[in-house]
């Protein structure tokens, strides 16, 4: 079946991907306890503008079967990260764009 062919390969291809994120940068510093809250500031505008660009590229392909098979309501964060960058933004805690590497990922 190509939804779950696509998801398993997804899931496999970026695992390894996923642990070296979890393990540098800011969210080895977030995982810490050591991230600053400008820092965790970035770190929710970058998070917004990418998940920004998944989920609007799922909405866009919703009709294409595989791509159907990967939305999934509880796993939309944009409208959360939103909320969370309004508040950091007021607070000065949060840049008012994200960094270039987010746009362009």
């Amino acid at each position: 079946m190509i939804e779950t062919a696509l998801s398993t390969a997804l899931r496999t291809e970026t695992r390894e991907l996923h642990v070296q994120a979890e393990r540098s940068g800011a969210m080895a510093a977030l995982l810490r306890g050591q991230l600053s809250l400008a820092g965790y500031g970035a770190m929710i505008a970058a998070l917004h503008e990418i998940y920004a660009g998944l989920e609007e590229g799922l909405e866009r392909n919703a009709a294409h079967p595989a791509i159907a098979a990967l939305r999934h309501p509880g796993l939309a964060r944009r409208a959360a990260l939103e909320s969370d960058l309004a508040v950091l933004r007021r607070l000065g805690m949060a840049p008012l764009a994200p960094i270039a590497e987010a746009r362009d990922y």
